[in-house]
């Protein structure tokens, strides 16, 4: 790809996560963020006040005339989930680069459409797994594959996520992709079989009839047994980790604390709180994923998420929810 200097940039909504990437947007010295599109725009220029930026706003409606914008080079897709697919779509065809926020779509098909849009058009397709870019799974995931730790035995990835959010299903992709993102990654392949147990303990999750604590068991050809546990609602804080188990030793990442301040008195050792949310966890993380859609816009690298790893991560999502639904070992195969 023809490397330029300036990036020109449309964000696709300035909700929840919207927010995190338009002030990274701003404050990247590759990009022009040229174009904010919401289905509230009024909302969006609230949130530009707020911040005492100054970019063009429309609406959803006016997607088409972004679209055909020569300034616009690329999209940063952060609108609800069910529009992922079909707006990164839009955007390929028309020959813009895309970051669409996790999951690309719920449907597995629908990945495929998606990365064959990419292909067809030629530009970048990059789905925004931001834990690939935190520095402390770069550093494990090195680790491992440069063989630190011999042949690896057992990967366990924990989420405990806060604050109770109602905005998605235990057992899709806005929870549970991450983590079976990092466990295929480090594993390098699809499992052979999985397992999922599930459970409610809040009555407003029984309510809804959904469930708020999780564990799956993945096995891999080569013996590797990987373990997720996810809890909807943390009561302490923001609890992410991973262990990595393997015949000369293990990894271990723990949970990131708000400071690394110790307090030591009469009553013994306390240490800073955890992170209040996936905000201030993977801030760092964010800046790092935009800067390598920009590189491999700009022609200095490779794209390090690539079309197999997404779709593995629809391919065992849906295996988890015919475990959990059936009661049953699910098994698969590469493909």
């Amino acid at each position: 790809m023809a490397t330029k200097e300036y990036i020109g940039v449309a964000l696709f909504g300035v909700g929840r996560i919207g927010r995190i990437h338009l002030k990274n947007l701003l404050a990247n010295k590759r990009i022009n963020l040229e174009w904010i599109v919401d289905q509230f725009p009024d909302a969006a220029e609230t949130v530009l006040r707020e911040i005492g930026a100054n970019v063009k706003v429309t609406s959803i409606s006016e997607i088409d005339n972004v679209l055909k914008d020569s300034r616009v080079d690329a999209v940063v897709v952060c609108t609800p989930t069910d529009s992922h697919a079909r707006l990164s779509i839009q955007a390929l065809n028309a020959g813009k680069h895309v970051l669409c926020e996790k999951p690309l779509t719920e449907v597995t098909s629908e990945m495929r459409d998606c990365y064959d849009a990419a292909d067809q058009s030629g530009k970048v397709l990059m789905a925004a797994f931001n834990r690939k870019f935190d520095a402390s799974y770069r550093d494990m995931y090195s680790k491992v594959k440069r063989g630190d730790i011999g042949d690896i035995h057992m990967i366990r990835s924990t989420f405990r996520d806060t604050p109770l959010w109602y905005g998605a299903d235990t057992l899709s992709q806005t929870f549970l992709c991450h983590d079976i993102d990092i466990v295929t990654w480090f594993a390098g392949s699809l499992p052979v079989s999985v397992v999922c147990f599930g459970s409610a303990n809040y009555q407003e999750i029984k309510d809804k009839k959904d469930i708020d604590c999780v564990v799956v068991m993945m096995k891999f050809e080569n013996g590797t047994i990987g373990v997720l546990d996810f809890n909807r609602y943390s009561c302490y804080g923001y609890d992410i980790r991973l262990e990595v188990f393997g015949s000369k030793g293990m990894l271990k990442m723990n949970p990131l604390l708000q400071t690394t301040v110790q307090e030591f008195t009469k009553a013994g050792q306390k240490d800073a709180d955890f992170c209040v949310s996936f905000p201030d966890r993977f801030r760092e993380a964010y800046v790092s994923e935009l800067d390598h859609f920009v590189d491999v816009i700009q022609g200095k690298t490779t794209l390090s998420v690539p079309r197999e790893q997404c779709i593995r991560v629809g391919i065992v999502l849906d295996a988890i929810k015919e475990s959990y639904n059936t009661g049953k070992i699910v098994y698969l195969q590469e493909s």
